[in-house]
């Protein structure tokens, strides 16, 4: 099999790898997901003419990484189906009380039904 490195950041993740030590650090509290809105925030307001660098330097970069390993470098092997996990018993468990719970609330709002509830 072909050994080949992993395919150079497109222009946004050059910028987030550029931005992420300060960011991270001004946002302590955030987590992870949140530091990516936070990032995708900050590349949408960005200057187009800021934005062309990051895109300018990840297009020079695939071009070499295309001229040095070719078509090679994109071709993956063929992907394997993933089996399913079996329903655990627990889940099970848990998705027949949820149902019973909510046809016992459907049946407390049914007004031919509720009339012979009493809660006090």
């Amino acid at each position: 099999a072909v050994v080949v490195p992993k395919k150079p950041l497109n222009g946004y993740m050059r910028y987030v790898a550029e931005i992420r030590d300060a960011v991270t650090a001004e946002f302590l509290g955030l987590t992870g997901k949140e530091l990516s809105v936070k990032f995708g925030e900050m590349w949408k307001a960005l200057d187009e003419d800021k934005k062309k660098k990051y895109i300018d330097e990840a297009k020079e970069e695939m071009t070499k990484f295309k001229e040095q390993y070719g078509d090679a470098a994109f071709k993956h092997a063929p992907k394997t189906k993933k089996k399913k996990k079996a329903v655990t018993d627990k889940k099970k468990d848990a998705i027949e009380v949820y149902e019973f719970l909510n046809k016992l609330v459907s049946m407390v709002n049914d007004p031919s039904i509720s009339q012979f509830i009493s809660w006090s």
